[in-house]
């Protein structure tokens, strides 16, 4: 390989083969020229590894493929970890292996990272892409989430904030290109999450370590689903584990704050509230009505003077 490795693009991928090699062409396709492609098997069961390979075969020392020992299942962040590892890039994208990117991704948001050596993070948002099942009533449910941009470098800490209070969306895995000195220096991904808030753990990690920018557009198709069980949030949903891991999240992430010195910050007490309400969920529900009638007497009240 000629060219020098700016960007490392990980992707883990599970029984992924459905969608694997629209995701990988979509890496191929890319207008940037400097990357490589690490691709981590996490103990996949389907034909994944022998795309995989054969992605390998026709990118000889540019695409990669990794598994674990005895090719185990350890989750998606130790996957991630093991790819940031063995990977070369200044640079770290995330990629899920069935979403897809647009031909200028990289080449939009490398310049970002490159002139702001401050920065340790650079997103835009996704399209929440239902359409891609080819039916016109999903295509109707396609849809950007609110998401702010930044107006050039923003404070890291204050954009997870505004995530919290919900004002702003988190941004998805395949939307985000990291640095990959913060990624090392917050010690990556936390294994402990293996399939759920993943993401979100290693993205308030890392807002909370270096300033970001949000970028005005989008770049990349994040692959929704209708049909129940047929992803890894659904499948959690089903089994009635998703609640109890954003709740563990939600500790964590109490842990995190008060061990990086923001013991008083308003980040925690947003989190202490979210756990009082996830404990207590009657007691929270009837002062929420009674906040709602205050509000609706203010405003009869308001219009009456």
């Amino acid at each position: 390989m000629n060219d020098p490795v700016r960007v490392s693009v990980v992707l883990p991928f599970l029984d992924a083969s459905r969608f694997m090699r629209e995701c990988i062409d979509s890496v191929v396709a890319q207008t940037y020229p400097h990357w490589e492609l690490v691709l981590v098997d996490d103990g996949s069961r389907d034909d994944s590894a022998a795309i995989a390979q054969e992605y390998v075969r026709r990118f000889p020392g540019r695409v990669r493929l990794l598994e674990h020992p005895r090719r185990e299942n350890r989750g998606i962040s130790a996957s991630r970890n093991a790819g940031v590892r063995e990977s070369r890039g200044e640079f770290i994208a995330e990629l899920d292996a069935d979403d897809v990117w647009l031909p200028d991704k990289l080449a939009r948001l490398v310049p970002e990272l490159e002139a702001h050596p401050d920065v340790g993070m650079v997103y835009g948002n996704s399209l929440w892409w239902y359409g891609w099942t080819g039916d016109s009533a999903d295509a109707a449910r396609d849809h950007l989430p609110l998401m702010e941009p930044s107006s050039g470098t923003s404070d890291g800490r204050e954009v997870l904030l505004r995530q919290l209070l919900g004002k702003t969306a988190s941004p998805c895995p395949c939307s985000v290109l990291l640095r990959r000195s913060v990624v090392e220096r917050v010690g990556g991904s936390e294994e402990q999450f293996r399939g759920t808030h993943e993401d979100i753990v290693l993205y308030a990690k890392m807002l909370i370590a270096a300033p970001v920018i949000v970028l005005d557009g989008w770049w990349d198709r994040y692959r929704c689903y209708t049909t129940p069980g047929t992803s890894v949030t659904e499948i959690a949903k089903q089994r009635g584990t998703l609640a109890e891991t954003h709740q563990r999240y939600l500790r964590w992430l109490e842990g995190y704050l008060v061990e990086h010195g923001m013991a008083d910050s308003p980040h925690r007490r947003l989190v202490r509230r979210s756990l009082l309400r996830i404990r207590f969920p009657r007691t929270h529900r009837v002062i929420d009505a009674g906040r709602r009638v205050l509000r609706r007497m203010r405003g009869v009240i308001g219009a009456r003077a």
